[in-house]
């Protein structure tokens, strides 16, 4: 289910934006991540487009490696370009949050069939970033941004994009 929803999403960010604007960049990549409430590094899959030379968007999934929880969360951004030389970016985001937090396999009621327990909220992104170019089809990047939800938390994160 997360991966055809993420293939949905990517698929539908190049339908609108190639017959919406013409020609658009499509970047991929993945990166990791630090999130507060998770107190967990977490693993990031992320995929962007510039639809515009100041506008852009993104759809990243971090799955968070946090012991006994199962954390992990989907995002969707929005990013308007306030300063752009060559091979510096930087841009505030704002967007869509889906998070998830679950405990795996509860001790003593997996003989009542319940594997564990979980609890998703939709919350709002508000932060910014940088990406740094380092070759023409390679980019760094780096976001702080904080998410208000029920699972509010400070997510950090760095990482590689290849430009298609």
């Amino acid at each position: 289910m997360k991966h055809l929803l993420r293939v949905l999403t990517v698929s539908t960010f190049m339908v609108v934006g190639t017959s919406a604007f013409g020609q658009i960049d499509i970047l991929a990549g993945m990166g990791f991540s630090f999130g507060t409430a998770a107190k967990a590094i977490g693993l990031q899959f992320r995929g962007d487009v510039d639809i515009t030379e100041e506008w852009g968007g993104s759809l990243n999934i971090i799955t968070y490696f946090s012991g006994d929880l199962k954390y992990w969360e989907i995002n969707f951004d929005g990013r308007y370009v306030l300063y752009e030389n060559d091979p510096w970016t930087i841009y505030p985001l704002a967007g869509l949050n889906i998070s998830s937090v679950g405990v795996k396999g509860l001790s003593g009621l997996g003989i009542l069939g319940v594997n564990g327990v979980s609890s998703t909220k939709i919350g709002l992104n508000i932060g910014g970033g940088a990406r740094y170019a380092i070759a023409p089809n390679i980019s760094l990047y780096g976001e702080m941004k904080y998410i208000i939800s029920g699972f509010d938390q400070l997510v950090i994160s760095a990482g590689g994009l290849y430009h298609f």
